[in-house]
Formats: structure tokens, sequence, C-alpha cells
């Protein structure tokens, strides 16, 4: 993944982390929740776009 992507992701991940907190908690969630964001679009990404699995011996493979 590029420089580029990595920082849209991050950003992306605040957003929705940010919108989340605002839902259930009713304010915002600060570093936790951004964070948790960010991690769940990398999971995502890694899925749904890369094809790779989070554990076993296609997680240490590179991307196609």
């Amino acid at each position: 993944m590029s420089i580029p992507a990595t920082i849209a992701l991050g950003i992306g991940g605040s957003i929705i982390g940010g919108i989340v907190a605002r839902v259930l908690i009713g304010t915002t969630g600060g570093f936790l929740f951004a964070f948790l964001g960010a991690l769940l679009l990398l999971i995502l990404y890694r899925h749904f776009v890369q094809h790779r699995p989070l554990t076993g011996p296609g997680s240490k493979r590179p991307p196609a």
C-alpha cells in the first residue's frame, strides 16, 4: 500500500471512529475510537482488497 493510501486509511478510520463514538456514547471518542476505526478499515482492506487472511500461513505472503 502506498503512503498516500495509508494516510487516507488512517484519516478515514478516524472519521468512522468519531461517527461511531458519537452514535454510541454521544460525544467524540478521541484517540481510542479513531484507532479502532483505522484498525477496522485496515482489516477490511486486507480481507476484501488484498484477499489475505489476518492469521495463518497466508498472512505472510505478499499481496497480489
